[in-house]
């Protein structure tokens, strides 16, 4: 990552990622690094039963549609940070390959996500597919902004909460949680169960990279809470206010999903806070990483060569 490298944020054409583009800019702005909005364009298949459609006049339309979400986007970061240095490119691709992509340059990258509520709201909640997608294999931090998560909370102080039971490798997240409580001027609120809740994957590394992000930190207020165990809606509740909720990903490939744990896939789906999602330092797996390169490298050979064909059904 340079010293440049860009805040990303992913944005569709369904308006509904303004709390993600609003979070972004600040981010940016406070961290005084360039940002970056993409939106990915999927390209339609060069298959037409019928005769009837052009795939290009299809191509067309989505584009200017992303061309136009990409310049309601610029107007709204220019509303909240003028002076940040903004890019809007917009892709060809699937939407979690092209964030997943741009992860690997990217200092920071931000998802929308569903309403902030209770229950469910459609059929890819509690988290939607890319979102899950880009949160399991995304090499950079990746931070999930719910429509509602910035409406602020009276009842609450502000504060870094920290997930103290999920880690796999610990030194990245917790490291990510005292850096941005530093940031932001505010205590890191380190919560976990007693006993630990069934399902977490607490190591022996937890506690001496806790005690060296502490002492490295001192000026950066800390406090531990103790929760019921097997409650994660009492964690999901006490995220409630937060400036920002952190949890570890696990790198073991045999975990399915977003490689949450019980704890983390509750926050990440219900916590009223934006909630950052920190990998093992390197990100994915580089067997898997080899593998998204030569099945990608593949596909593309395959749409060039089928680039212009036509299906007539006889």
């Amino acid at each position: 990552m340079s010293p440049r490298a860009a805040v990303v944020v992913g944005v569709d054409v369904s308006a509904t990622d303004i709390d993600a583009l609003e979070w972004a800019a600040a981010e940016a702005a406070t961290r005084g690094c360039p940002l970056m909005v993409v939106h990915a364009v999927r390209q339609m298949l060069p298959v037409d039963p019928y005769g009837l459609l052009s795939i290009t006049d299809v191509d067309d339309v989505l584009a200017a549609a992303g061309r136009a979400a990409l310049a309601e986007a610029a107007r709204l970061v220019r509303a909240v940070a003028p002076d940040v240095e903004l890019t809007c490119c917009q892709v060809v691709g699937a939407p979690a390959r092209v964030l997943i992509e741009e992860s690997r340059r990217a200092r920071l990258l931000v998802l929308g996500g569903r309403p902030c509520g209770d229950g469910p709201a459609g059929p890819d909640e509690p988290v939607r597919r890319v979102t899950r997608r880009v949160v399991a294999r995304a090499v950079c931090p990746v931070v999930v902004v719910h429509r509602g998560a910035l409406a602020s909370d009276a009842g609450s102080a502000a504060r870094i909460v920290l997930d103290f039971d999920d880690f796999d490798e610990p030194a990245s997240p917790i490291g990510f949680a005292f850096a941005s409580a530093r940031q932001r001027g505010l205590p890191v609120a380190a919560v976990t169960a007693a006993p630990p809740c069934p399902g977490t994957r607490t190591g022996p590394g937890v506690a001496p990279a806790f005690a060296e992000c502490r002492a490295g930190n001192p000026d950066v207020p800390v406090v531990r809470l103790l929760l019921p165990a097997g409650d994660p809606e009492a964690l999901v509740a006490h995220c409630a206010g937060a400036a920002m909720a952190v949890v570890g990903r696990c790198r073991r490939r045999h975990v399915p999903g977003s490689g949450l744990g019980a704890a983390g896939e509750a926050i990440l789906a219900r916590a009223r806070c934006p909630v950052a999602v920190v990998g093992p330092r390197g990100g994915s797996h580089p067997r898997h990483q080899r593998l998204t390169r030569r099945a990608r490298a593949v596909v593309e050979r395959l749409s060039a060569a089928c680039r212009g064909w036509r299906i007539t059904w006889l």
